[in-house]
């Protein structure tokens, strides 16, 4: 989901892959399974970073309300 104001994401993902690069790097010490799933994670963080502005992008937040409220309507809540 985006919450954009403008052109601009609110909640960007860098944001949450960046967080999960910090646990794997934590983790890391512990097992070297972690330490190979940095890489992926770090990659992540840079390809989300063009998504953080997106000149053609309208609210979403309107458009993922209406979207959920479709949602809503097909499973009878």
């Amino acid at each position: 989901m985006d919450f954009r104001l403008q052109q601009f994401d609110m909640l960007p993902d860098f944001i949450g892959y960046g967080m999960i690069f910090y646990g794997l790097q934590q983790l890391a010490e512990q097992d070297d399974f972690f330490n190979k799933a940095k890489t992926p994670a770090g990659l992540l963080i840079f390809l989300s970073l063009p998504d953080f502005y997106n000149a053609n992008a309208t609210n979403g937040l309107v458009e993922d309300r209406y979207a959920l409220s479709a949602v809503f309507s097909r499973s009878g809540c």
